[in-house]
């Protein structure tokens, strides 16, 4: 999953509670293709984070099992990244790796 703040707006508490990461903006499913979307955002500058679920305990719930390390190509910092009205914005990173919760 991806999640986008609002610049400044994420705490570690996010990943906390009964709703974890409540307050996004907006979330999307990254798919098979490793491609998401995140539509109709309102013009600013956000924050995403990148979080892996998995049911670990067989239980048929998903628990989240961590957030994505990535190298940044090209000059977008997915935690700078400015939308302005009616425009598209792309991003391309490479996954390093996961850090655990």
């Amino acid at each position: 999953m991806v999640y986008a703040y609002k610049k400044g707006t994420y705490s570690i508490t996010e990943r906390q509670g009964e709703v974890a990461f409540k307050n996004a903006v907006t979330s999307a499913v990254v798919d098979g293709n490793e491609e998401f979307t995140l539509n109709f955002l309102p013009e600013g500058t956000y924050e995403l984070y990148f979080v892996g679920y998995d049911d670990t305990n067989s239980d048929g719930r998903v628990e989240m099992t961590g957030s994505l390390l990535f190298d940044i190509l090209g000059n977008i910092n997915p935690n700078n990244v400015t939308v302005e009205a009616s425009e598209t914005t792309n991003l391309s990173l490479k996954i390093k790796g996961i850090t655990p919760f």
